[in-house]
């Protein structure tokens, strides 16, 4: 459902709310969502935000405490981790969405192909397991991962 659908029909439940979206380009966003909240009263009732900038917000308190608004329902269909992004010291400060996270999958059978016993969990592991597989002949290629900087000869 479109952004646009889902402020009428929250508006359609809420009848004595009035929804109004300003949409902000990334770049723009932070300098924005600064100066919005800072302002008396501040400018938006709800903000959409990255992750890097949650704790920032918090200490400057633009965002408040709604964990005990999180309901279970709310969790059920969300990653665990996923509320690592939204919770500062314990408290949640907002839903997660939109989430860009990255996900690694691995080959278990290329890895033990190789003789490795446990999957990577750190960047330098992908990098030592993936030299192990090629020194090994069990694949030929080039990893690569998102970003410039998540790429690598091996």
């Amino acid at each position: 459902m479109r952004n646009g659908c889902r402020r009428q029909e929250y508006m359609a439940a809420n009848p004595n709310v009035k929804v109004e979206m300003e949409y902000v380009s990334y770049d723009a966003l932070p300098r924005q969502n600064r100066h919005a909240m800072a302002s008396t009263p501040p400018a938006y009732d709800v903000i959409m935000t990255d992750v890097i900038w949650y704790s920032e917000f918090v200490k400057a308190g633009y965002l408040s405490d709604v964990t005990s608004r999180i309901t279970a329902d709310m969790r059920k269909n969300t990653f665990a981790s996923d509320w690592n992004v939204t919770t500062v010291d314990g408290k949640v400060y907002g839903m997660p969405w939109l989430l860009d996270t990255k996900y690694l999958y691995y080959n278990d059978t290329l890895l033990k192909q190789a003789g490795i016993t446990t999957p990577p969990t750190t960047w330098e592991d992908v990098v030592a397991d993936s030299k192990i597989i090629k020194q090994k002949g069990v694949v030929e290629y080039r990893w690569s991962g998102p970003g410039s900087d998540r790429s690598f000869n091996l």
